[in-house]
């Protein structure tokens, strides 16, 4: 007995069943019938996962000679899948990071992609997309946010990590902390507090208390004098 399966219009897949001695009766016919939706359900989830791993390795060999790299996300902002590039990337930067299928970002990406996310709900025909930079470690980790063309609910980040250049050595700087010397730096590329913020996955509040800290030891008044200090590398007074 043959049980057509429609999963969608480019498809038609049949299940075959065969048994000796004996045919099928009509109450066990009308129960593979009931079952056919659920069956071409998920022939159709399984195929649709065929397609987008297909698609994330495209995607990552297009992307990895700009230094990008690929990690597809669910509905629930659980990683799906990605690539070794990108699970070195972010534990470069979060080292504690456990990238394994299910696994949620680390909270400052998460919070950002939430946030990103959020934004478009309520945006008809309008799909989530943006950029964030996150300095970590000394290093900079660039994220691309775009829709996942092969999921409805999924998304794909796209992720870089380079090195921060950061302020030349000075007399001046060696009395901050790095802690200190990274707002000093962000602050130095126009970024705002709550930008400073976000990137380093601190509240507005601690940054702050850094550009206090930072005043007080270079003695100065203002994020521009801090700066300008910094890159002189005069002492204070």
């Amino acid at each position: 007995m043959a049980l057509p399966l429609y999963v969608d219009r480019r498809f038609l897949v049949s299940f075959v069943f065969n048994r000796k001695r004996r045919d099928f009766d009509e109450a066990e016919r009308d129960a593979l019938d009931v079952l056919r939706p659920q069956l071409a359900a998920l022939l159709g989830q399984a195929l649709s996962q065929e397609r987008t791993r297909s698609l994330l390795s495209q995607l990552d060999s297009l992307a990895a000679p700009g230094g990008w790299s690929a990690i597809e996300l669910d509905g629930e902002r659980r990683v799906v899948r990605a690539s070794d590039a990108t699970r070195e990337r972010i534990e470069a930067c979060w080292p504690d990071w456990k990238g394994g299928e299910g696994a949620r970002l680390p909270h400052a990406l998460d919070r950002w992609l939430k946030e990103r996310l959020e934004r478009t709900v309520n945006l008809a025909g309008t799909a989530a997309s943006g950029s964030l930079t996150v300095g970590r470690s000394g290093r900079a980790l660039r994220v691309r946010l775009v829709p996942n063309p092969a999921s409805g609910g999924g998304t794909l980040l796209f992720v870089s990590l380079a090195v921060e250049t950061g302020f030349p050595a000075s007399t001046a700087g060696a009395a901050l902390t790095p802690r200190e010397r990274e707002v000093l730096q962000w602050a130095g590329a126009g970024k705002t507090n709550a930008e400073i913020a976000a990137i380093l996955d601190m509240s507005p509040r601690t940054v702050e208390k850094h550009f206090e800290h930072v005043f007080e030891k270079l003695g100065v008044e203002t994020r521009v004098a801090a700066v300008m200090r910094l890159l002189a590398g005069s002492p204070r007074g």
